[in-house]
């Protein structure tokens, strides 16, 4: 998923605004009715967890593109992985610290992380011949 999300931040920034604004706008139509009324919770659950993986993915591709772009190879062991998994989380925690733009950053890491998310579990394909 790292990979994709490296490759392509802003096709997977799309697909993650695209899937959270289903899930939300899903919780908001579904609360319409008697019976999405009980599932409402348990929708926003799901964006929920969504965003908190999209989160953890997103750091974790910051941390090994830092890594790859100071020279260092891809991660290829638990150690070297946990390691990247640091760097990223502590890059965007100072990231996130700038007044205007680092809520900016988080949120689009945590939506491209969403994308990647969505492209792996989903494989939507748009404008692809069949």
């Amino acid at each position: 998923m790292r990979q994709t999300l490296l490759a392509r931040p802003f096709g997977m920034l799309w697909f993650g605004f695209l899937g959270l604004s289903v899930t939300l706008g899903a919780a908001i139509v579904s609360a319409m009715t008697l019976i999405g009324l009980i599932a409402f919770p348990f929708i926003l659950l799901i964006a929920g967890i969504g965003a908190f993986f999209g989160y953890i993915i997103g750091a974790y591709s910051l941390g090994v593109g830092l890594r790859l772009l100071v020279g260092m190879p891809e991660p290829d062991s638990l150690a070297a992985r946990a390691v990247s998994a640091l760097i990223g989380a502590l890059s965007v925690a100072i990231i996130a610290l700038a007044p205007f733009i680092g809520w900016l950053f988080v949120m689009a890491l945590t939506l491209g992380g969403i994308g990647v998310l969505i492209n792996h579990l989903f494989s939507p394909r748009f404008f692809a011949n069949s």
